[in-house]
């Protein structure tokens, strides 16, 4: 079956194909590729979540081409031409192990990975709230990942007061009445908790 040619990286094209075991021979003789960025500014990750939206790979596909491009140093916090990274594309089309496995690598990493935000403004969390069947256990899996991040720096007021272009918030997004009352729940935590820290010191 011919390859489909999204990309003018080699990688990107075979991770958008589902080409697993002709990425790994590939990796293993051009390890830089893992992180080379294409005329779009995408990486192999990248590719391989869009790949499920296109209907071009399974899912189960592109979780095991994700595993591997964690596993051997593909950086989750590529931006490309809009400035999305690998973590929104999987939270707004809501895959939720590919979002897990994004998560579990950002554990391991130091800085704000959760306030990457796009040409339009908008960090993952905001997408895992705006988009059009919020998922409560991504919405949770962001959050957790928040906390981890805020152990690493000092809390400030854009973690709870980022604003897309739109002038929304997480917040305002997860009020609306298509949005379960338990992502809205997570979210005013997520809010409450270091407004309070900010505003009152620990001993509040």
């Amino acid at each position: 079956m011919d390859i489909v040619v999204v990309s003018d990286v080699e990688v990107c094209n075979l991770a958008f194909n589902g080409r697993l075991a002709e990425l790994q021979d590939k990796i293993a003789q051009i390890t830089r590729q893992l992180n080379t960025t294409d005329q779009d500014g995408k990486v192999a990750l990248h590719y391989a979540i869009e790949a499920v939206v296109m209907e071009q790979i399974d899912i189960d596909v592109c979780e095991n081409i994700v595993e591997f491009l964690l596993d051997r140093g593909a950086n989750p916090n590529v931006t490309d031409r809009n400035g999305q990274t690998p973590l929104m594309l999987a939270v707004w089309t809501g895959m939720q192990k590919v979002v897990s496995l994004l998560v579990d690598h950002f554990s391991f990493l130091i800085g704000d990975h959760l306030n990457i935000v796009d040409s339009d403004g908008r960090s993952a969390l905001i997408y895992a709230v705006k988009t059009y069947s919020p998922d409560p256990q991504i919405v949770a899996a962001l959050v957790h990942l928040s906390h981890t991040c805020r152990l690493n720096r000092p809390l400030t007021r854009r973690d709870v007061l980022l604003r897309d272009n739109d002038g929304r918030t997480a917040l305002s997004y997860a009020a609306e009445p298509r949005c379960p009352i338990e992502i809205g729940l997570m979210i005013l935590d997520f809010y409450l908790i270091p407004v309070c820290l900010i505003t009152c010191g620990p001993s509040c």
